[in-house]
């Protein structure tokens, strides 16, 4: 039966976290291939009853969010937007806030959704690899299925408003 409903987000996400908390090593093993082009048909079965896999802009950023999911095997879900997961890894490397205000522009400069996974793909490795940061991975999915202005907005007043904010307690 082809899933044609809305995309099932929380659902998505909540069940991948259960399954990998559960230790199902099929599950895993296939979403840690989703985000590769060569590799993605594997994980396919554990996206279609969430998508529709036959549309590009439901499937591929699923297929980001469950390898992500895969590869890191939180205990629960983040709340936190690419925003503030970017400011967090600036925290304790004064030089990295140059770095990461020129990836957050690398984003925000994405014209679709189907140009931020690509670029979302090294990103969201390269926040995992910092550790500790509550990935909110629900949160980035719907700001990936619905890319426009005010998800960018959102972005950039979480990453600079946390910098503001840390700069008036060193005042």
């Amino acid at each position: 039966m082809e899933n044609t409903n809305k995309p099932r987000t929380a659902e998505f996400v909540a069940d991948m976290i259960r399954r990998l908390k559960n230790d199902d090593s099929a599950c895993r093993a296939a979403l840690r291939r989703a985000d590769n082009s060569a590799t993605a048909s594997f994980a396919w079965e554990y996206l279609v009853p969430y998508c529709n896999i036959q549309n590009d802009r439901e499937r591929l950023p699923f297929a980001l969010i469950g390898a992500a999911i895969a590869r890191e095997q939180p205990e629960n879900d983040g709340k936190m937007d690419m925003g503030e997961m970017l400011f967090r890894c600036t925290e304790g490397d004064p030089e990295a806030k140059d770095r990461e205000v020129r990836r957050l522009r690398r984003l925000l400069s994405c014209d679709s959704s189907m140009e931020l996974v690509e670029i979302l793909r090294s990103t969201v490795r390269y926040i995992q690899s910092k550790g500790n940061i509550p990935f909110g991975y629900e949160r980035l999915l719907m700001d990936i299925l619905y890319w426009n202005e005010k998800v960018k907005l959102r972005w950039t007043h979480h990453f600079f408003n946390k910098q503001t904010e840390l700069q008036n307690k060193e005042v």
